[in-house]
């Protein structure tokens, strides 16, 4: 067995289609799809160990441009961690862990990544830190009139594919941290489990991305909108994804959070864990990272 460090595969057809069998594999997720339609750009960087054509083992860099605060801020979002169950404990993920951190580390704000239950014992050995997200979470009034009304975006239609890519690069009004030009990222959701789950109000003059969840809603983020106030908004949502909602689950950090109660996020398999000596907002701030930027 004579295995290599590879950076970038996005060109190499048949580590691509091993890494794409391994990702089925490990974590049942199609990265085909999302390759074949274009979204697999520049800013996702797998690092994988080879064996001739066949990835043994991955680590992938995300390079995510955020806006916290109206700061512009340049963070590493390390995910997509897995080995082949052939070649598991030869430290391949060590090694590629320490040849991202040798790359990266230096390069970023911050440097971070969600793991799942089974490894909260491995991140902190290369200096990561368990950090606690907040959520926030707003209930609606029953006897609220719903001033905006908001309609599923078909994303089989051109037209509303179109209409959703010119609300993904409108500002975030609403949020105090959001993602900010990673279409590629987003369309990895909004193309594939979440894609009827997008509404567009031209009264509100914003698309949302929203699911029911429980007896309320998970509004997962808003692009566009300032014409109302978040409340007014929401209802509306609610409105068109379940109309009988009592609340509404936050997948972002409200820039106004008057409102809002806010809870802490006690996800066992998506812990997030940031690398120690970067700057954390997380210590000062109760925040979240936007869930449609997890990858």
């Amino acid at each position: 067995m004579n295995l290599r460090l590879v950076k970038q595969i996005r060109e190499n057809e048949p580590l691509r289609e091993s890494f794409f069998r391994l990702a089925e594999q490990v974590f049942e997720l199609n990265f085909r799809d999302w390759y074949r339609k274009g979204f697999w750009t520049d800013q996702y960087i797998p690092y994988v160990m080879a064996d001739g054509e066949r990835v043994a083992a991955n680590v992938s860099v995300n390079i995510m441009n955020l806006i916290w605060c109206g700061i512009p801020k340049h963070y590493i979002q390390l995910g997509t961690v897995m080995t082949d169950p052939a070649y598991r404990g030869q430290g391949l993920a060590r090694t590629l862990l320490e040849e991202v951190l040798k790359d990266w580390a230096e390069r970023c704000d911050c440097l971070y990544l969600f793991a799942n239950s089974s490894v909260l014992d491995f991140y902190p050995k290369f200096g990561f830190a368990r950090t606690t997200e907040y959520q926030y979470i707003m209930r609606l009034d029953a006897q609220q009139s719903v001033k905006n009304r908001f309609r599923k975006l078909n994303m089989e239609l051109p037209e509303d594919r179109a209409l959703f890519h010119a609300y993904c690069i409108k500002p975030h009004p609403f949020s105090v941290f959001s993602m900010k030009d990673n279409y590629g990222l987003l369309m990895f959701y909004c193309d594939s489990f979440l894609k009827d789950c997008i509404y567009y109000s031209q009264d509100a003059d914003a698309v949302c991305v929203a699911a029911r969840e429980g007896d309320g809603i998970l509004c997962y983020d808003i692009f566009g909108g300032d014409k109302d106030s978040m409340t007014e908004l929401l209802h509306g949502l609610a409105d068109a994804v379940a109309a009988n909602a009592k609340q509404v689950f936050l997948g972002f950090t409200p820039a106004n959070s008057n409102g809002c109660s806010c809870a802490p996020v006690c996800a066992a398999d998506d812990a997030l864990f940031l690398l120690s000596g970067k700057e954390s907002i997380f210590q000062d701030h109760p925040v979240m990272f936007p869930l449609l930027s997890h990858a």
